[in-house]
């Protein structure tokens, strides 16, 4: 089968599928640690920090940030965002090289911050827009877990529920009580993380209970919602008519006034860079890819693309 421009059909599932694993490879890269590299530039322990409740800010001694490349990029405001990280487990990963297996670390649950340092010279973590969510790799390791796809929505359903058990909980620790809270809905998810801590006493130094990530300029994004539509996608084997809107990928031509620059139209208040964003969607037609991490109003920027289009006709 050929598209109405006498392309050939492009090979949808294949590519649906080298696509998948592209963010797969994204998102834990980002969302683990290498656990035996505690003075890594992309993330670090907290030491000696356990947060009394989940709202924040958060306020420590400088000194807890254990990776000093870490600690030097906040104290000079070059850090940006970080995502919080805790409740964390550890897991063997074996490199795609061939190298031998590492141990990694990674957090269950994840927040974005800002992580700066205050005029009294100690660490203030700041929580940003959104909330408290489960990492994507703990996504993945439920849906291993469960061996059924349908059950993903349970750990969406049950996280308001976890949050709200362990902000009513006074026992313990704040990680112990999501433990606790965890193993009420999902048992063999909490005995895994329980279980999986033995591992780390093959490391000298064992990595603090809650860690900083860095985001990294690839722009590592939060995608579980973009993995289930890519498994959805895959499982339909998609070909011909069927591919949709994905037909816009496979050679069909360009509109004639492809490649014009226009305004972006003052209809909805926007900063510099989405700006910039509104006009590059309509100079380079038929697709622009727009990525950002959760609370940059990308849902106004939408808005924004909407209305230039029906104003520009």
């Amino acid at each position: 089968m050929r598209t109405e421009d006498n392309a050939p059909e492009m090979p949808w599932n294949s590519l649906l599928k080298f696509h998948r694993e592209i963010r797969l490879r994204a998102e834990k890269s980002f969302f683990s640690a290498l656990a035996a590299d505690q003075q890594s530039e992309r993330w670090s322990g907290l030491a000696n920090f356990e947060p009394a409740n989940l709202a924040g800010p958060w306020h420590l001694r400088a000194e807890s940030i254990v990776s000093e490349p870490v600690g030097k990029l906040i104290a000079s405001a070059e850090a940006g965002d970080y995502e919080l990280g805790g409740v964390c487990w550890y897991a063997w990963e074996k490199p795609i090289d061939g190298s031998p297996a590492r141990l990694e670390y990674r957090p269950a649950l994840v927040r974005q911050v800002a992580a700066t340092i205050d005029e009294d010279g100690g660490l203030m973590l700041e929580p940003l827009q959104g909330g408290w969510d489960f990492s994507p790799l703990f996504y993945q390791w439920f849906e291993r877990l469960q061996m059924r796809e349908t059950q993903v929505a349970g750990l969406d359903d049950a996280l308001p529920r976890i949050l709200e058990k362990v902000g009513q909980g006074t026992d313990g620790t704040l990680e112990s009580r999501f433990i606790d809270a965890l193993s009420t809905f999902f048992p063999a998810l909490a005995d895994g993380i329980t279980k999986s801590q033995v591992l780390g006493a093959r490391l000298n130094r064992r990595p603090s209970n809650w860690i900083l990530l860095q985001p990294s300029l690839a722009g590592a994004g939060f995608g579980v919602n973009l993995i289930r539509d890519y498994n959805a996608l895959v499982e339909r084997e998609i070909s011909g008519e069927g591919a949709g809107g994905l037909r816009v990928l496979s050679g069909i031509s360009q509109p004639k006034n492809a490649h014009s620059v226009l305004p972006a139209l003052p209809l909805i208040a926007l900063n510099e860079a989405q700006e910039e964003a509104v006009r590059r969607v309509f100079e380079f037609p038929p697709v622009t890819v727009i990525s950002s991490p959760p609370g940059c109003r990308k849902s106004q920027l939408v808005s924004s693309i909407l209305l230039n289009g029906f104003a520009h006709g």
